[in-house]
């Protein structure tokens, strides 16, 4: 294993991809915290109507409230009935403030599109 000490995450990366790994990973499937995690690219498998989206910002915020460091957030989420495709927004309160992260969601892949601080 090589460690790229010049490039290690810090602040507000840190958390992000904390969370996004925890919206990235099959529900139960890690040993110590079998409650934890979803996988969104598994929410598009069945596709989603509209009405599904509420669903599954409440699912998206439920899951990064379970990170202690974070103290609430809110997630908006749009599907494109078109692409298959899911946009989530998660804004994220911390003890140490705010930031937004969003996500670019396909059947098959998860991207970090930003995560900035407010």
């Amino acid at each position: 294993i090589y460690i790229d000490f010049a490039h290690l995450a810090t602040g507000v990366d840190v958390l992000a991809n904390s969370l996004l790994c925890r919206l990235t990973t099959p529900h139960g499937s890690v040993i110590d915290s079998p409650n934890d995690c979803i996988d969104v690219c598994a929410l598009l498998g069945a596709g989603l109507t509209q009405a599904d989206m509420q669903g599954v910002q409440q699912r998206v915020q439920r899951e990064v409230e379970r990170d202690a460091r974070v103290l609430g957030a809110t997630v908006s989420a749009s599907y494109n009935t078109g692409t298959r495709a899911m946009t989530l927004i998660i804004r994220v309160a911390t003890a140490t403030g705010p930031f937004t992260m969003t996500l670019s969601v396909s059947n098959v892949s998860v991207a970090l599109i930003t995560a900035s601080a407010k």
